[in-house]
C-alpha cells in the first residue's frame, strides 16, 4: 500500500519536497495558505545561493527538464569570494575554481519558486490556512484547515516557516530565539552610472566586509545571456546587507523603522568606511531598503513520541528575506 504525504507550506522547502516525492512515486499533496502569486517580498530581488551539495540534492529531486530550465535561468555564478576591510583592503580571496564555481546555482527566489511549481498544478492547493492536526484512525493523521475542510494522510510534514503552526503544536516547548543581530539591506540596480564608480570585483565576487562597527555582505545578481527568468524578476542588481547588534538601534524597533531612518543609522555606522562603500547607501527612494531581526528556533527540546509528523520547517535553516 502506498504512502500518502501531506505537506503544510508551499514555499521553497515544501515544493522541493513535493517534487522529490513525486519523482520517487510517493503520493503527496501540498497546502499553502497564500495565493498562487509570488510573495511581494520576493519581488525585491531576493536571491538564494545554492552550493554544490545543495545543487546536487535539488537536482536529484527534479526531472531533467525542470533542472535544465532552472540552471539556464539562474544568475551568473560569483567569480570567487573575497574578504575586505572597511577600507577595501583585501584580507582573503578564494578563487572561483576552488569554489567549484560551475556547480554553484545563485537564483532569484521568485524564479526558483516558479520552477518548483512546474508540474504540480494538481498537487498544490492555495488559500488553505492550516489550523491544527489530530490523530486519525488506523495510525493516520488529519490536517484541519480554516472554513472546515480537512485532509487525511499517513505523514504530515510541517514546511510552513519559522512561525510554523505545525511546529507549535508538535513542539510546544520550542521557542523562537532572537540572536540579537539585525540585518539592514539595500538593493542597487546595476546601470552604466553605477558601473563607473563600482570596482569590477564588487560586481563579480561574493564579498564580505569586516569592521569593528559592523559586518557587510555584498552579492550581485547578473542574468545569464539569453535567460528567461520569472516575469516578476527585476533587472541586474547588487544587494548589500549590513549586520549589526540590536543595541546599535537604541530603543527603536528595527522592524518599525522607515527606510530613511535605517539609511541614516547605517551611514553613521559606516562613516569612516571607504567612499565607494558609503556611496552604496543610496539617496531616498532610489532603491528598496529592508531590515529584519535574525532569529532561530531553539533546538534544545525533547522530541514527542510520534511517528507520522515531521517538522521539516525546523530542519531547513530559516533565512531572512535578505539572503
Amino acid at each position: 500500500m502506498g504512502l500518502d504525504v501531506i505537506v503544510i507550506g508551499g514555499g521553497i522547502g515544501g515544493l522541493c519536497l513535493a517534487q522529490g516525492l513525486r519523482k520517487a512515486g510517493v503520493s503527496v499533496v501540498v497546502y499553502e495558505k497564500g495565493p498562487r502569486g509570488v510573495d511581494p517580498r520576493w519581488l525585491q530581488g531576493y536571491q538564494i545561493h545554492i552550493d554544490p551539495n545543495g545543487a546536487k540534492a535539488l537536482q536529484d529531486c527534479l526531472t531533467p527538464a525542470i533542472w535544465g530550465a532552472l540552471v539556464a535561468n539562474a544568475y551568473e555564478p560569483s567569480a570567487g569570494f573575497q574578504v575586505l576591510t572597511e577600507q577595501m583592503k583585501q584580507i582573503a580571496f578564494v578563487e572561483p575554481e576552488i569554489m567549484n564555481r560551475s556547480s554553484h546555482v545563485p537564483i532569484d527566489r521568485a524564479t526558483l519558486r516558479e520552477m518548483l511549481l512546474e508540474g504540480l498544478d494538481e498537487v498544490v492547493h492555495f488559500g488553505k490556512e492550516f489550523v491544527c492536526y489530530e490523530q486519525a484512525r488506523e495510525g493516520k493523521v488529519k490536517a484541519l484547515f480554516e472554513h472546515g475542510s480537512s485532509a487525511i494522510g499517513d505523514v504530515l510534514v510541517g514546511a510552513d516557516g519559522t512561525g510554523s503552526k505545525v511546529c507549535k503544536q508538535y513542539l510546544p516547548q520550542a521557542h523562537i530565539v532572537d540572536t540579537g543581530v539585525v540585518g539592514a539591506a539595500c538593493r542597487l540596480p546595476i546601470n552604466s552610472r553605477d558601473r563607473e564608480y563600482l570596482p569590477e570585483h564588487l560586481l563579480t565576487r561574493l564579498t564580505s566586509i569586516v569592521a569593528h562597527s559592523g559586518y557587510m555582505i555584498v552579492t550581485q545578481s547578473i542574468h545569464k545571456p539569453g535567460s528567461h527568468p520569472s516575469t516578476d524578476t527585476i533587472g541586474d542588481h547588487i544587494i548589500w546587507v549590513f549586520l549589526s547588534s540590536r543595541q546599535a538601534y537604541g530603543d527603536a524597533d528595527p522592524r518599525l523603522m522607515d527606510g530613511g531612518s535605517v539609511k541614516r543609522l547605517v551611514l553613521q555606522r559606516i562613516e569612516h568606511w571607504h567612499p565607494v562603500l558609503r556611496r552604496m547607501a543610496p539617496t531616498q527612494g532610489s532603491a528598496t531598503r529592508f531590515r529584519h531581526p535574525l532569529a532561530n528556533r531553539d533546538k534544545k527540546r525533547d522530541q514527542p513520541d510520534t511517528e507520522n509528523r515531521f517538522d521539516f520547517a525546523h530542519e531547513i535553516e530559516e533565512l531572512s528575506p535578505e539572503y
